[in-house]
């Protein structure tokens, strides 16, 4: 009996170790992540098949927004979407990929000088489908960012909009909501934003936040969790350090309750 479960033990392991070897059935990797390119600018995308399988590649443009807690959303239709077509040129617009080959999608940045200045955010949809004989229909979709600073007046604006609590089991949460209202793409560093929580003048806490992105136009709500144990009114001084205002600091206070 020991010998017989030592066989099945190491047919087991070298069926999971041809397994975890084999490639999966469909992949899809781009490279790079992110794009940015001036108004007129010129950049490449390269897409690769590491599955199994062979792939179609629909290559297609999205407007990109931003949801509250800083997930990319594509917006394919609407205002966003068509303004992204309008500046976004993408070559070719379809690609047929043998397992493990790889090919170049050539992106280019047209504004028109009526266009409004700043930054404009876009994503490079690549939607990619398996061809050949499967039970199921496999369908992949990746997205690529694409910022074309359209140059012009650069508008740098972060407000923040308000401040509360909420309870979450035994470690209350400050949740703080800030809002773009420039036309530049922000990128908060670790501890851009501060939340000083004191009592009569006395500091409880100072809560920072993580790292995070803005897109104009777009509102982040940033989560951080008090773990200390007082309780009670306090009040939440929060100082924003705003990116590309040469230091500047934008403050407010309200009244909360732990």
């Amino acid at each position: 009996m020991r010998v017989l479960a030592t066989i099945l033990l190491a047919l087991a392991a070298s069926a999971v170790a041809d397994a975890a070897a084999r490639p999966p059935v469909a992949a899809l990797t781009a490279s790079p992540a992110r794009l940015a390119l001036a108004r007129t600018g010129h950049g490449e995308i390269r897409v690769a098949n590491s599955g199994a399988s062979a792939l179609v590649v629909d290559v297609g443009r999205a407007g990109l927004a931003l949801a509250a807690n800083g997930r990319p959303r594509a917006l394919l239709g609407g205002a966003a979407a068509r303004r992204a077509a309008s500046f976004l040129t993408v070559r070719p617009a379809r690609l047929v990929l043998a397992p493990g080959r790889s090919a170049r999608v050539a992106v280019t940045a047209t504004v028109r000088s009526r266009d409004v200045a700043g930054d404009h955010p876009a994503l490079v949809l690549l939607t990619a489908r398996a061809t050949g004989a499967h039970p199921v229909a496999l369908h992949l979709r990746i997205g690529v960012t694409v910022v074309v600073s359209a140059g012009g007046k650069v508008l740098h604006r972060l407000v923040v909009r308000g401040l509360q609590v909420r309870p979450s089991g035994r470690t209350p949460v400050v949740v703080t909501s800030v809002a773009n209202l420039g036309n530049s793409v922000e990128r908060l560093p670790a501890g851009a934003l501060v939340v000083s929580l004191a009592v009569h003048g006395r500091v409880l806490a100072r809560l920072r936040s993580r790292p995070r992105e803005l897109l104009p136009g777009s509102v982040a709500v940033l989560m951080l969790p008090y773990r200390g144990v007082e309780r009670g009114r306090v009040t939440a001084a929060v100082a924003l350090s705003e990116p590309g205002r040469g230091g500047r600091v934008v403050r407010r206070r309200f009244r909360v309750t732990l």
